[in-house]
């Protein structure tokens, strides 16, 4: 004759299975709005910086009726030093894991037309990079240490100048993925930074590059 268990040990047990089954909520993600902030100054909650050498970046908050939410953030200096890569790091996250995506519209650059992703960012010098390049209509993932980069692989893929367009950059554990305009365009393993850090928004020497709609979702370590 089968026999039951006796309903604390049904409970016992049920505990142990919802306790092992793998969780599937994701984590609402960090919007940061830059309409807050006033126009003209630096951006509230971010340390600005430059990797590399040449002028200081130039990063302020601006007005744009066409972006996604009003008020933008600008790296507005056009200094051409060839090793020159201006970054805006976000202080309110430090993460091993991201998925990270920003609008961006490139305004203009004679040497370059960049807008970045940084993730792992331990300071202005060392992070893992997404950008999307309009001269070259490309998406490349880098690796940066000690201000040099290092290009792991790229894609060709149009990049136009002057609109609106999306960029996700995501690494769990040592998976990089990379998508613009919502596909997906790099799919790599790279395993060699690995201590947690913070978000950056990224240009090139004279790139001078609007970001907006910053969404931020910290994964699971």
């Amino acid at each position: 004759m089968r026999r039951s268990l006796p309903s604390f040990a049904r409970l016992a047990l049920l505990a142990l299975v919802l306790a092992a089954a793998p969780a599937t909520a994701q984590t609402p993600p960090v919007v940061v709005s830059f309409n807050d902030m006033t126009v003209g100054q630096a951006p509230l909650g971010f340390t600005t910086g430059l990797g590399g050498t040449g002028a200081s970046s130039v990063w302020r908050i601006e007005d744009d009726p066409r972006a996604p939410r009003g008020k933008v953030l600008m790296q507005k200096s056009t200094d051409s030093s060839s090793m020159r890569y201006p970054i805006c790091i976000y202080d309110g996250i430090r993460t091993f894991n991201a998925d990270v995506t920003v609008s961006f519209n490139i305004v203009s650059g004679k040497i370059a037309q960049v807008a970045g992703i940084a993730l792992r960012a331990t300071d202005e010098g060392n992070y893992y990079l997404a950008r999307a390049s309009a001269k070259d209509n490309a998406v490349t993932l880098s690796r940066f240490v000690g201000g040099s980069g290092s290009d792991l692989t790229s894609a060709s893929v149009k990049v136009p100048p002057g609109t609106w367009q999306t960029l996700r950059f995501k690494i769990d554990r040592d998976r990089l993925t990379v998508y613009l305009n919502g596909q997906q365009v790099i799919d790599w393993s790279d395993s060699r930074h690995t201590r947690e850090g913070r978000v950056g928004l990224w240009t090139r020497v004279d790139s001078v590059t609007m970001f907006d709609d910053l969404s931020i979702i910290v994964g699971r370590d």
